[in-house]
């Protein structure tokens, strides 16, 4: 699982790595945005991240990236091509 820290803004709104995602309205202080390595798909747009490195998992491959200073990584298909 990935955590990422995130910031309450204004209305509900939560700003993680940048950008801005609707969330609880109740919620105080910080909270962490958690996603699944699986549910990760390349992107032009999202959560801006540098590979750092790229292991082959025969039908996969995961991508281990730096998303402003956290660690994140993302199970991909084993013919995208990923540069580290």
């Amino acid at each position: 699982m990935n955590f990422l820290p995130s910031t309450k803004t204004e209305g509900g709104r939560w700003s993680v790595a940048g950008q801005a995602y609707q969330g609880s309205v109740a919620a105080d202080g910080a909270i962490e945005f958690a996603t699944r390595p699986e549910d990760i798909a390349p992107s032009d747009t999202g959560l801006p991240a540098k590979v750092r490195l790229v292991e082959p998992l025969g039908a996969h491959l995961l991508a281990t990236c730096d998303v402003q200073g956290t660690m994140f990584r993302a199970i991909l298909e084993s013919d995208l091509q990923v540069k580290a």
